[in-house]
Order: structure tokens, then sequence, then C-alpha cells
């Protein structure tokens, strides 16, 4: 079989080709989404001292200095201890992290043109993102706990104010 490019190898060879003469800039692949083991074994090479991608047909693509990758995963419940070692580890815990910072952000760069309007989404966002926000994740619902509502899918209450600017 012939070999043909994936989104990966296509992304990767497009962020290590030479920058333009004078333009000095940082290029990031970000890779969302939970660890297969075996795909990360294959990442092993591009995070050691080699960075190099080796492709199935044998092709190699190294990692430039002004390129990186950033991987944003749930857990590292697949990487090995080999891959666990070549990687750099932030942990952010969603409960420290709060959705205040991600609403305002979105607040002011979607309706930043018309004051009247931030204003109104600001009043109706403190008004009732909160207590919904308790009574979804907690089961609190005015000041009293019940019984808290059932998910398909766990969100945080980062996830749930992300899909409400959506809206």
């Amino acid at each position: 079989r012939d070999w043909t490019d994936g989104l990966l190898s296509n992304i990767f060879r497009e962020m290590n080709k030479p920058l333009p003469e004078g333009k000095d800039e940082r290029r990031y692949i970000c890779y969302d989404g939970d660890v297969d083991a075996l795909w990360v074994e294959n990442m092993n090479s591009v995070m050691d001292d080699n960075k190099l991608l080796t492709l199935p047909n044998g092709e190699r693509i190294r990692l430039q200095n002004f390129a990186a990758m950033l991987f944003e995963v749930g857990d590292l419940q697949y990487a090995s201890p080999a891959t666990v070692s070549r990687a750099g580890m932030v942990w952010v815990d969603p409960k420290n992290l709060g959705y205040r910072p991600y609403f305002q952000k979105w607040l002011v760069t979607a309706v930043r043109d018309n004051p009247e309007r931030v204003a109104r989404l600001e009043e109706l966002f403190s008004k009732y993102v909160p207590e919904m926000l308790e009574w979804l994740m907690l089961g609190l619902f005015f000041g009293d706990y019940e019984v808290k509502p059932k998910m398909v899918l766990p969100q945080t209450d980062l996830n749930l104010v992300v899909a409400l600017s959506h809206l």
C-alpha cells in the first residue's frame, strides 16, 4: 500500500517548515483528548532529544526549535513512565480555575462594541449563573440541598459556562 499523509503528519510537516526571513514566531500543536498508549509511545522520539517524528513510510520530520507540542489531557492513565518523563507537566484543577475568567474574556471579545449589552449580560450572568451552577454541580437549590441532577457526561462549571457562551 502507498502511504497517504494523515492529519497529524500534514500539520506537523507544515508547522516545521522554515520561518520566513526576519520573522520570529513560535508554533504549537495542541493535542486535546485522551492519551492512546500506542500512539503516544510513537511520539516519544519527538519528545526526546532527537526531536524526530518517524512516519510509517520511513520519512522523518524534525521538530524545529521554534515549534512545540502541547498535550491537554484529563489523565495519564495510559501514558508510560517513558512518556511522562519526557513531558513537562502542569496540573490545573478545574475547581481552582473557576469560570469567571473565561466569562470576562468572552464578554470583552464577543460584545466589546456595545457597552449596554456588556452591562446587561454581566447583570444576567451574575443573577442566574452562580445559582444554576450550584444546583447543577452541588444540588444546592436556594440554600437547601436537594438531589443533584444527573448528567449524562461529567461536566465542570467551566464546561457549562463555555457551552452557555456559545448559545
